[in-house]
């Protein structure tokens, strides 16, 4: 359940900038443990709609004095992730006078690629651009929806599996174990951390059933410049369902350690399941962290990309960064899924 709050806000750059240091200073708490074609009776017919969707001009008359050719018809809508939308090609002008010919309506960009996944578009349409892809996944409970997907990172195929930026204030014990809001999952992870987007982002699939294999975890801010993004995450290598208080990661080949949960966990150590064999009581030693999650490469508090949900309500772009309180923009994170 997310739960709102008005956004706070800061008097001057200066007492923002300070509140971040102070911020970074406590941390979620300490520890505990995209040609034209002539036309000699008329003007050439209209270029083809850009990538972008826009269309062709009507071609331009003959020779001086006559009565002007037919308008071009405009191009075709550019065919872009989401599908441009065609205008009517401009009608066609005489050189001296002659009567202008009306150009043809445009036909509407059709929709990019769609699959079940960002994976099985990028292997139907290979060169597919990173882009907003519609995907119905195997066992979604509602319509198909949009997502970004990325095409380029470590062979492409990447889809947002989950994204929130810090205008959002919300809570995170069950991030991942259903689809929430995944209207949220078309708007880039870097856009969203942007000190000039000021509107909340928060939403995931169902990272139990959707089909992956790899995941890995990033952190953008400042800007909206990635600023993190940890090792391909192998699926199998999770030690717990999303949903589930206690540590996804514990010390594995690539070092990672990631815990999150409810507060009862997080904060007071109650709950943990499967636990690790010389793991702190609660994540990784923390206080307060409430509900959030904590990941890094080091089995030490507030080092990593850190969600605290709760009382604490801030979150980092960069591991060990300085943190940004809920309902300020600045940061955001995401999990990507292939």
């Amino acid at each position: 359940m997310l739960a709102l709050r008005f956004p706070r806000s800061f008097a001057t750059l200066t007492a923002y900038s300070a509140f971040l240091m102070a911020a970074y200073a406590t941390g979620c708490g300490s520890s505990s443990n995209e040609e034209d074609d002539d036309d000699s009776s008329g003007g050439s017919s209209g270029t083809r709609g850009g990538s972008s969707g826009s269309s062709g001009e009507g071609g331009s008359s003959g020779t001086s004095g006559g009565t002007a050719g037919q308008g071009g018809g405009s191009g075709r809508g550019g065919s872009g992730a989401t599908g441009g939308t065609a205008v009517g090609g401009q009608g066609g002008e005489g050189d001296s006078g002659g009567t202008p010919g009306g150009g043809a309506g445009g036909e509407g960009g059709g929709d990019g690629p769609s699959g079940t996944t960002c994976k099985s578009i990028h292997e139907s349409s290979p060169s597919a651009p990173t882009g907003v892809y519609t995907i119905d996944p195997p066992g979604n409970p509602d319509a198909p929806f949009a997502v970004v997907c990325d095409m380029t990172t470590s062979g492409g195929g990447w889809t947002l599996g989950f994204v929130k930026n810090s205008v959002d204030n919300g809570n995170y014990a069950d991030f991942g174990s259903s689809y929430v809001n995944v209207a949220a999952l078309a708007t880039a992870p870097d856009a969203a951390s942007a000190m000039t987007f000021t509107t909340a982002v928060a939403g995931w699939l169902d990272l139990n059933a959707f089909p992956f294999t790899e995941l890995r975890l990033a952190g953008y801010g400042n800007g909206g410049a990635q600023a993190y993004t940890s090792a391909a995450i192998q699926k199998s290598t999770l030690r717990l369902e999303f949903g589930q208080n206690g540590y996804f990661l514990y010390d594995d080949a690539n070092g990672y350690y990631w815990c999150g949960g409810d507060n009862d966990y997080t904060t007071n150590g109650v709950g943990q399941e499967n636990k690790p064999t010389g793991a702190p009581d609660d994540c990784k030693g923390h206080t307060s962290l409430g509900n959030g999650w904590d990941f890094s490469e080091s089995n030490t508090y507030n080092t990593g990309l850190t969600i605290c949900g709760g009382g604490s309500s801030l979150m980092t772009s960069i591991p060990g960064s300085a943190y940004f309180s809920y309902g300020l923009p600045g940061a955001s994170q995401a999990i990507w899924v292939r």
